[in-house]
């Protein structure tokens, strides 16, 4: 309801309170429509985007919130004008297809609780060269994400950066 009387000349959106199925569906249409490039999600309520949320949405940028802790399939494939995206340090899984074909995605840093990237997740993130993430798990052990079938295909993924892994390791 509140969308009905946004100015559609705006490209930034910045959304609070509680959202449900029907909100998620309502601001995709209006993301869709109105061409907006930047979102910003402050819900508490939000712990998860569904699939294809976001898909071939002309973003720039969205910040999700705090408590977000996994993203659906394709939920933002073929955005391919988004440069900028902070996963919160919750985030544990990332479905299949869920930044496919996003070509101007240059970098991406990891959170370090996120335990699967789905098959092709990033796969035809043509311009995609650096991924950091912590390399380690609660017990101080080496620890990587698994990766699904195909999670990089087609990037120019050339540096992988460790963080917080020791020395020795």
């Amino acid at each position: 309801t509140a969308l009905s009387g946004a100015d559609p000349n705006k490209k930034k959106i910045v959304i609070g309170g509680t959202i449900n199925d029907a909100d998620m569906s309502a601001l995709k249409t209006f993301i869709k429509s109105n061409s907006i490039t930047d979102v910003v999600i402050l819900a508490d309520g939000v712990t998860s985007i569904g699939d294809n949320a976001f898909a071939q949405c002309a973003l720039i940028s969205i910040i999700l919130p705090e408590k977000l802790t996994s993203i659906g399939m394709a939920t933002f494939a073929n955005c391919e004008d988004l440069t900028s995206i902070n996963l919160p340090k919750g985030v544990t899984s990332i479905g299949d297809g869920a930044f496919y074909g996003c070509t101007s995605l240059t970098s991406i840093s990891l959170p370090d609780k996120l335990a699967s990237i789905g098959m092709e997740a990033f796969g035809y993130c043509s311009n995609l060269e650096e991924i950091s993430l912590s390399g380690i798990n609660d017990q101080f052990e080496l620890a990587l994400p698994t990766l699904g079938s195909k999670a990089f295909t087609s990037t120019k993924l050339n540096t992988l950066y460790l963080r917080d892994v020791p020395e020795a390791t």
